[in-house]
């Protein structure tokens, strides 16, 4: 009985490999013309074959498999035997000589024969039912191996889930549930480790999110394409797929066909998001796609789907998203390869040749599958030419409004397109703008108020961005798009794209400045400066300058005279808005911005100025959102403390690791003494060391503020990295320095601060 299923599965996998072959050589040719949904369903049908262990062959097939065997085969002379290959069959050469009697020498052969039929058949047994048990064995294994996988996953995710009790996440998730029509809505919960959101489970599904802050618009759409995977039981659609992989764990084309079944249920789940929306919808589920993916490994739990992937299939999604052509639902052609699996089935019998026959030799045929893989042509690029076309540059556009000028390549006439907007201006490639309905954005010029944003500034953003100009009291920057802007296997849009993209980092050499228009000041006498934090007006005599100092300070000048400075400063940390002070020689002004929890602290030198300039000053002076700073960090570390949080101060002791990584820090606790003026303390300080330890897990993404050389007595402006293993490589001497740790009220390590001692 297990013989004869063997033998049917050798059947169904040898029929459905050629399908499966069929299939991925003519993958490309099948994406343009069907849906990512098409592929999902044939994938289905495919790993349900493979399963079901019955087969109906037809009494003559045409292919016909037979089974290792080893077949003795006796000789004319003595008691010499020749050992057959696989498959051969026995034969007797008939002498010339005259004498030859043939009834003896049949009598001979005729008796040998019976018994190299008896050996035959022992080995066969023996070879058919190993091979048998080998298979079982197999199978039983790798399903063992992904459960084990499975469970030990979801019980490590168990651990750190939590109850969503934030009521903007529920109602949007309840909204999203009422769209796509689930009546029962599973459990949400959000989870500390995992790097995106995910439907776990099958029996017992829950709906997970990672520990972060996610924008509405963006969480919607999430929501919305796990809760697709939930409606369509993706989750059993992926158990089927596995079963099928272990029922034919010695066959490739079957684990090929898991991978490509894998991909085309993300992309047919993406389909489904959207669905009938226009270009700007699918650039902000692309965006969301983008900010949930990490370089960390995808779970290997199969109970489970996942909003991740690994680069290839990240730009496959988003070509994808911006296939708008329309395609085929292939209801015809998936009954016609239907068809197919049931006609291959029919013509390949897998059979046991247990003796010598005498009609017919057995046929060994030997099927391989294979792929050939493109490598990407190189071309190497000459640098006279490379030269040549830098200079050889055409003014081909102005805009007036936003004061520059682009001089592009000359070889771009023609191939592009612009879309101008109050502060930016977006060029695309012609060829994919045209043929997909607003693709192809290579990249937008934006203009921002003032001269004093920085690169350093530009490398915050999750885009890359570069400034390009510098003048007239504006910056210009670059931003490329974040997500895929043309569909790769479109050769000839993509090949223009990608010529053109290569060239983008020229365009500072392509850009200048187009009259001299400014900023409109409100003030007279006064004109805008501005930073990536804020805007300002000042007198038109003076300067604005990022003072040689790591924190995010700036000094204000008149001429070469320090008049002044503006500090951000933590939130709510000095003053309060709309105080002021006049302490002497100085003026001071708190201004705080609630909505991005900044504060900025204006000083200014009251001998040579008068209060009007000050209050001018203040009036004028606007936040900008700018990058997440130090100050942001010191900011987050008081709000912590003002809702019942602790600070400890002391230094590392070590850590308490999980899987290599840091999961509590354990503090040698001290106290930091101020003593005043005391002869015996002359640094005004003193520091008590407790003797005792203690131990604080860690909330998910805890940053650092380590202080920097040369001096240790100061922070980087942006230098927050997250502690993690990577961090303790980096910081060897981390032992060596006091800090602050800002614990929450929960009894989580949340921050923690370097803490300067002379």
């Amino acid at each position: 009985m297990i013989k004869n299923v063997f033998e049917n599965i050798i059947e169904i996998s040898l029929s459905v490999s050629v399908v499966i072959a069929l299939l991925i050589a003519l993958s490309k040719l099948l994406d343009k013309n069907y849906t990512a949904k098409w592929r999902y369903w044939l994938w289905l049908i495919l790993a349900i074959r493979l399963i079901i262990p019955v087969n109906i062959t037809l009494p003559d097939p045409p292919i016909n498999i037979s089974a290792p065997e080893m077949t003795v085969s006796g000789g004319l002379a003595g008691n010499h035997r020749n050992i057959l290959a696989i498959g051969e069959t026995a034969t007797v050469n008939k002498p010339s000589n005259e004498n030859y009697i043939p009834s003896r020498i049949e009598s001979e052969h005729s008796q040998k024969s019976i018994a190299n039929n008896q050996l035959s058949s022992v080995n066969n047994f023996d070879i058919t039912y190993i091979l048998t048990a080998l298979w079982i064995a197999g199978t039983v294994i790798f399903f063992m191996y992904y459960l084990i996988i499975y469970f030990l996953y979801r019980n490590n995710v168990k651990a750190w889930c939590e109850p969503i009790e934030e009521e903007d996440i529920l109602e949007i998730y309840k909204d999203v549930c009422k769209e796509i029509k689930i009546n029962k809505p599973i459990p949400i919960m959000k989870c500390k480790i995992i790097e995106s959101p995910m439907v776990l489970g099958f029996w017992s599904t829950v709906l997970l999110l990672p520990d972060m802050a996610i924008p509405p618009h963006h969480l919607k759409m999430i929501l919305r394409h796990e809760l697709i995977h939930v409606k369509r039981r993706d989750v059993l659609y992926k158990i089927l797929i596995l079963a099928a992989r272990a029922v034919h764990w010695f066959n490739p084309l079957v684990h090929l066909m898991a991978m490509e079944a894998n991909k085309d249920v993300e992309l047919s789940c993406d389909a489904a998001v959207v669905e009938n929306q226009d270009i700007n919808y699918r650039k902000d589920y692309s965006e969301a796609i983008l900010s949930l993916i990490h370089n960390g490994k995808a779970s290997k739990a199969v109970f489970s789907t996942n909003f991740g992937g690994g680069k290839r299939m990240l730009k496959k999604r988003f070509a994808s998203l911006f296939d708008l052509r329309k395609k085929r639902k292939g209801i015809i052609t998936l009954v016609v390869i239907v068809l197919i699996i049931s006609i291959m089935g029919l013509c390949i019998s897998c059979s046991q040749n247990m003796g010598l026959e005498t009609g017919k030799r057995a046929e060994k045929t030997n099927n391989s599958a294979g792929e050939t893989d493109k490598s990407a042509e190189v071309t190497d690029k000459n640098p006279e030419e490379i030269d040549k076309r830098e200079t050889n540059k055409a003014v081909l556009y102005k805009n007036e409004k936003l004061g520059f000028s682009l001089e592009f390549p000359v070889e771009w006439r023609d191939r592009y397109i612009i879309e101008e907007s109050d502060n930016n201006i977006s060029v695309f490639c012609k060829k994919v703008y045209e043929k997909y309905k607003g693709a192809g954005l290579l990249f937008t010029v934006q203009r921002a108020v003032g001269e004093l944003i920085t690169e350093s500034d530009m490398q915050q953003e999750p885009v890359i961005q570069q400034i390009v100009l510098q003048g007239n009291g504006y910056t210009y920057f670059t931003r490329r798009p974040s997500d895929m802007q043309y569909p790769p296997d479109d050769e000839e849009v993509s090949s223009d794209y990608e010529t053109m993209s290569e060239q983008i980092v020229n365009v500072p050499l392509w850009m200048s400045l187009l009259g001299d228009e400014k900023p409109v000041a409100l003030n007279e006498g006064f004109k805008v400066v501005g930073s990536s934090f804020f805007t300002v007006e000042i007198p038109e005599a003076w300067n604005v300058k990022a003072l040689d100092v790591l924190s995010p300070r700036w000094g204000i000048y008149d001429g070469d005279n320090l008049v002044g400075t503006i500090a951000l400063i933590p939130y709510r940390s000095e003053g309060y808005e709309n105080e002021s002070a006049d302490n002497g020689n100085i003026m001071q002004e708190y201004l705080l911005n609630d909505e991005i929890c900044r504060e900025v602290r204006i000083t200014l030198n009251s001998e040579d100025i008068d209060a009007g300039i000050m209050a001018k000053i203040k009036n004028s002076f606007e936040f900008v959102e700018g990058p997440f700073n130090i100050v942001d960090l010191q900011s987050n570390a008081l709000q912590y403390l003002a809702k019942g949080g602790r600070k400890i101060f002391g230094t590392i002791q070590d850590f308490e690791f999980e899987n290599g990584k840091p999961v509590a820090v354990r503090v040698n606790v001290m106290k930091f003494l101020s003593v005043g003026e005391n002869s015996d303390y002359p640094n005004g300080f003193t520091i008590e060391d407790l003797k005792q330890t203690e131990s604080y897990p860690l909330d998910f993404g805890v940053n650092i503020a380590p202080l920097v050389p040369p001096d240790y007595n100061s922070y980087g402006m942006y230098e927050m990295p997250v502690l993690d293993e990577n961090y303790i490589k980096k910081y060897e001497n981390y032992k060596d320095f006091y800090y602050d740790f800002i614990i929450g009220n929960d009894g989580q390590l949340k921050i923690i601060l370097g803490h300067y001692i002379p």
